[in-house]
C-alpha cells in the first residue's frame, strides 16, 4: 500500500492538470459535492475505534478515490443516510395511503352479483344496490374522511 501522504510528482500533477484543461475533471463531476460532507466549521470531532484492518482498506479506498480517509468516511455516511431517509419517507408513504381494496372489492362482488342475477332473471330488491352504496361510503368516510366529498 502507498503511503497516503505522497506527494505528487511533476509527471502526475502536469497529467492531473491536462485532465483539468481538457475537462475530464470538472467541479461539476463531483457529485454532491456541496451538499455531501459538511464544511470543517460544521463538524464536530468524535473518536471511533474500528479494526486495524478496516483502516488499512479505507485508507486504501480513499487514496484511490484521490481524498483523505475520514472524508471518505464522511461520504459513505453521507450516502447511507441519504438513503435511509428516502427509505423512511416511501415506508411512511406506503403506511399513509389508503387501503381501498377491499372496498374496491366489494363494489365489484356487488355489479358481479347484479350482472348474475339479471343474466339468471332474479329480480334484484330495488333497495339493494342503494344499501350496499351506502355500505362503501361509510366504510370510506369512516377510514379515509378526506376521500369522500
Amino acid at each position: 500500500m502507498s503511503n497516503p501522504n505522497h506527494r505528487m510528482t511533476e509527471e502526475e500533477l502536469a497529467r492531473e492538470a491536462s485532465r483539468w484543461d481538457s475537462r475530464e475533471m470538472t467541479p461539476d463531476d463531483w457529485e454532491n459535492a456541496p451538499t455531501a460532507v459538511p464544511r470543517s466549521g460544521e463538524t464536530v470531532p468524535i473518536s471511533l475505534r474500528m479494526p486495524q484492518t478496516m483502516l488499512r482498506i479505507l485508507k486504501e479506498f480513499a487514496r484511490r478515490e484521490g481524498v483523505g480517509y475520514q472524508v471518505l468516511m464522511k461520504r459513505w455516511l453521507d450516502d447511507r443516510i441519504r438513503s435511509e431517509r428516502v427509505q423512511m419517507r416511501e415506508a411512511k408513504q406506503r403506511r399513509d395511503q389508503p387501503d381501498l381494496v377491499p372496498i374496491i372489492q366489494t363494489r365489484i362482488n356487488t355489479i358481479l352479483l347484479e350482472n348474475l342475477m339479471r343474466t339468471l332473471n332474479i329480480e334484484i330488491p330495488s333497495d339493494f344496490v342503494d344499501q350496499v352504496r351506502e355500505r362503501v361510503v361509510a366504510e370510506l368516510s369512516e377510514k379515509y374522511p378526506e376521500l369522500v366529498p
